[in-house]
């Protein structure tokens, strides 16, 4: 007669050693690349937040955020995907790649930064007529005040820190005169 095992479900056996097989997992790695220092408490939780994100996307963000590197973010994904925790965002799709690198990510937000920019351009023109950009009036700077409530962002003043939204001109900042 086998011995019982008092105080374990039936059937959640092969997922609770999944999980507790990705636990050790991260927290060895984490222990291994630990550029941050994180001892006890700290090192548990990180091991903890990264087997239970909720997305894909969060556990790139928290391996980036632990400088872990991207090859670990896509071994957690894969380990999470074959009998982890599931993630709230559901399956990957096939046509998508999971693995993105750091500087693909950073490339990825400049271009979405200049495709947004590229849109307003395009739709002054399209307003306009079909005339070239001389003709087009020059924009008018003022002091906004909104600081990028009302209106994009447009930088911050390398001086004194002030914000500066795209009313306003960048070229000098009107709180410190630089």
């Amino acid at each position: 007669m086998p011995p019982k095992r008092w105080g374990h479900a039936l059937g959640v056996g092969a997922t609770k050693t999944h999980k507790e097989a990705l636990v050790s997992y991260v927290r060895n790695e984490i222990q291994d690349n630990n550029h941050l220092g994180l001892l006890g408490d700290e090192l548990e939780n990180m091991v903890n937040m990264l087997v239970t994100c909720g997305t894909r996307e969060e556990v790139h963000e928290w391996c980036q955020t632990l400088l872990l590197g991207e090859a670990l973010a896509a071994e957690v994904i894969k380990r999470r995907a074959k009998g982890g925790p599931p993630f709230q965002d559901g399956p990957v799709k096939p046509g998508k790649t999971q693995a993105v690198s750091h500087g693909a990510k950073g490339s990825r937000m400049l271009n979405l930064c200049t495709q947004r920019r590229g849109k307003s351009k395009a739709s002054l023109n399209q307003n306009g007529n079909n005339s070239s950009d001389a003709s087009l009036p020059k924009p008018v700077f003022f002091e906004c005040g909104c600081f990028a409530t009302e209106h994009s962002l447009r930088g911050n003043c390398a001086n004194c820190g002030r914000i500066i939204c795209e009313k306003e001109s960048d070229e000098m900042c009107y709180s410190c005169g630089l």
